[in-house]
């Protein structure tokens, strides 16, 4: 995960809107694969995801990440 999010970060050509975009696309697909069969792990290891997404958020946008980060906990 954190590789996927590095390359997302430090791509060259990619605006900073570009960016976030495909890292809230990450977060939204990572929700949409849970069910309510999931179990509590897979919930668990959805949230630090999430967590990890909205960090690097924040290395983009710093005031947006902090957000997301917020209204997380």
């Amino acid at each position: 995960m954190v590789s996927k999010l590095n390359q997302i970060i430090n791509k060259p050509t990619a605006t900073d809107r570009e960016k976030v975009d495909e890292l809230l696309f990450l977060d939204a697909q990572i929700y949409a694969n849970l069910g309510t069969d999931s179990t509590s792990l897979e919930r668990a290891v959805a949230k630090v995801n999430s967590i990890l997404i909205y960090e690097a958020i924040q290395k983009v946008d710093h005031s947006q990440g902090v957000e997301y980060l917020r209204l997380l906990k």
